[in-house]
């Protein structure tokens, strides 16, 4: 959280664009781990418990990809949940609601390109492979 006030403030980028972009890129980094457990996996021999460890992570990891890619791919969607938004929670706060959503869905708009996603999943299984072999 202080990474991303610090950088929104000082890039003047807004704070929730850049918690979209953390998280995505920690969702990325999990899944790498868990490709990274996967290959090990068949390499070597596994705990149950382990192996089911990294089950439910890959599952809440390409869970939290739809989702980032759901608030990305899909901004029209964003104003429909605007209008139901307003139904629940007063207007002066259901406007500053959907500007955080939005800047935090942009944040996660690199997933609109898939060159750039296929470049940040690179970099990042490099850099884990470093990482891991250092």
């Amino acid at each position: 959280m202080a990474r991303a006030t610090l950088l929104g403030r000082r890039k003047g980028i807004g704070i929730s664009r850049v918690l979209g972009s953390i998280a995505l890129e920690r969702v990325l980094d999990l899944l790498t781990v868990i490709l990274i457990a996967m290959v090990l996996a068949l390499l070597m021999d596994i705990p149950p418990v382990i192996q089911t460890g990294v089950v439910t992570l890959a599952a809440g990891g390409v869970g939290g990809l739809v989702f980032l890619a759901v608030l990305a791919l899909h901004q029209e969607r964003l104003s429909r949940f605007a209008s139901l938004l307003g139904k629940f929670v007063p207007d002066r706060f259901s406007g500053k609601i959907m500007r955080i959503i939005q800047n935090f869905s942009a944040g996660a708009g690199v997933l609109r390109r898939p060159a750039d996603i296929l470049s940040i999943c690179g970099l990042s299984l490099l850099m884990w492979c470093l990482y891991a072999f250092s």
